[in-house]
């Protein structure tokens, strides 16, 4: 399944987490991807046809937008991206 797939079924009010093979955390609102943001877009547009794998977790974190409020936790679903085939290539990997 690809990220955008699973974005598109799910709320607008959910927080995701998507890592890429190096570790970067991308944080973001559901929401800001269906209403393409654009503050947003353009660090979520490469990630949206990257294949998700299967080690999806929902987890509790501060609220990104208001860590300070009481209470301040939120649960976000966290998906780890797999390498596109360029990136295997590079690294001399197969599927």
């Amino acid at each position: 399944m690809k990220l955008k797939d699973l974005l598109d079924h799910f709320d607008a009010e959910t927080w995701f987490c998507a890592t890429t093979p190096d570790g970067v955390e991308h944080l973001f609102w559901n929401a800001d991807y269906v209403g393409a943001h654009p503050d947003v877009m353009p660090e979520l547009e490469p990630l949206l046809d990257r294949k998700i794998s299967d080690d999806t977790t929902v987890e509790i974190h501060d609220d990104p937008e208001n860590p300070t409020q009481v209470p301040s936790k939120v649960p976000v679903v966290c998906v780890c991206l797999l390498m596109t085939d360029e990136e295997r290539g590079r690294h001399g990997e197969t599927e």
